[in-house]
């Protein structure tokens, strides 16, 4: 065996091993030194660098961070994947790979890798699959891209996200195409081993439609000049503000870092009241739609969704306040139904409701105080099924826009279902009279 000392004397004296810089670019650091405006906030340098690197793997969107695994570690927590959360990674990577999977207390889930390649294979990630999945993680090791077509049909069939661990795979082509906007969103590291290099440094890249924002949560009392501006910035795209104490805002959080604030971003992206028709018309059948009046748990929302995937919805239909959200607890609950039932979100629900009474649906309300028994009800029209708030049913004014009022009839002591259940009942009764 060759000693180390041995084999690197036998090499040119005059041989680098570091990263090479020219005079562009000395003067080009040197400049923002001078400048005195040094941080992402101060100067554009960054902001340029992100419009060029996106350009140039050709993704809609680059966001620059500190490193290649604040790149992983940053998408992670974003994406909201946590204690609990299965990532897949292959059994050949390097521990940057694994260990923001570990910071977010997700348990790291091993896949083969191919032989050939030493990057994981599809097939196996697909064995490894679990209801607690959130995330397939293939490494373009080496800078050999993984084969990512099917990684990225498997992460949409299933319902979880791809992130392409391209840390050492800067201006890789895979298919002929630069890797960097093919699966959900790709990380990047410009440590100086690396072949593109700021000395330290991270991006991450996405191609993927920017998701709508839910709600924004701030810190009650707290007394701080940028969230004053936060605020301000969120009320002007009128995104609905929620204050909480510290403690509840810790427990939004997971990591319980959050200075004070926290932005929801939904999990997917809503849609129009008219999207939800057009699907109806596509597919020749008369519209079926689920509306939510003021449905605030996540786990009811998640549990319609999938059951409305299940009896053939066309589409749901929430307000935009006072109702829980598109987030990754509903995404979880829904077990992937939510991929395919579109959601649109109102301002105004009962101006929608008379919207839907105009292009000739049959506004149906299901309540207690119902008129029919809902399996004795005509429901094999075009319809928007109304399901109410689990402690208080339909509001007023969304009763007065209903032309049938079902209820289902109780037996046992407990007055009331949960409203999830109480969907599902009545929207596979609709789902067996349409035949």
């Amino acid at each position: 065996m060759i000693k180390k000392s041995e084999f690197l004397s036998g090499l040119p004296q005059d041989m680098f091993f570091g990263p090479m810089f020219d005079e562009e670019e000395v003067e080009a650091v040197s400049a923002v030194i001078r400048s005195r405006k040094v941080t992402q906030l101060s100067s554009s340098v960054v902001g340029e660098f992100e419009e060029a690197f996106a350009d140039y793997v050709g993704a809609k969107e680059a966001i620059a961070v500190n490193s290649g695994t604040a790149s992983l570690h940053t998408l992670l927590a974003a994406c909201d994947i946590g204690a609990g959360d299965e990532v897949i990674v292959p059994a050949f990577t390097f521990i940057g790979t694994v260990g923001p999977v570990l910071q977010q207390r997700a348990p790291p889930i091993f896949a083969d890798i191919d032989p050939d390649s030493y990057c994981m294979t599809a097939e196996d990630a697909a064995r490894k699959i679990t209801p607690r999945t959130r995330a397939i993680m293939p490494v373009d090791i080496f800078g050999h891209p993984a084969d990512l077509d099917p990684i990225r049909e498997l992460a949409d069939e299933r319902g979880v996200l791809s992130i392409e661990d391209a840390c050492q795979a800067h201006g890789a082509k895979y298919k002929g195409v630069r890797v960097g906007g093919l699966v959900h969103a790709t990380c990047y590291s410009f440590q100086e081993s690396k072949n593109m290099t700021t000395a330290e440094g991270g991006m991450i890249t996405t191609n993927d439609p920017e998701r709508p924002l839910n709600k924004l949560f701030v810190e009650k009392d707290k007394d701080d000049t940028m969230i004053s501006r936060i605020v301000a910035m969120a009320r002007e795209k009128d995104i609905p503000i929620q204050y909480f104490d510290k403690n509840k805002l810790d427990a939004l959080s997971q990591s319980r870092i959050h200075q004070g604030v926290i932005l929801e971003v939904a999990a997917k992206e809503y849609v129009e009241v008219e999207d939800i028709l057009d699907q109806a018309e596509e597919k020749g059948e008369k519209p079926f739609v689920l509306v939510l009046d003021e449905i605030t748990d996540t786990n009811n929302l998640g549990s319609m969704i999938r059951s409305a995937e299940c009896a053939g919805v066309h589409g749901i239909i929430i307000p935009k306040r006072r109702s829980a959200t598109l987030n990754t607890t509903v995404a979880k609950v829904a077990a992937g139904a939510m991929e395919y039932v579109p959601v649109a979100r109102v301002s105004n629900l009962v101006q929608t409701l008379r919207q839907l009474k105009e292009k000739g649906l049959w506004i149906i309300g299901a309540d207690m105080e119902g008129q029919n028994n809902y399996y004795d009800a005509d429901l094999t029209g075009p319809c928007a099924l109304v399901i109410g708030n689990e402690g208080e049913g339909l509001g007023r004014l969304v009763k007065d826009e209903c032309d049938l009022m079902v209820r289902i009839p109780m037996k046992g002591r407990i007055s009331s279902l949960n409203a999830g259940v109480a969907a599902a009942l009545v929207m596979f009764e609709i789902a067996k009279q349409r035949g």
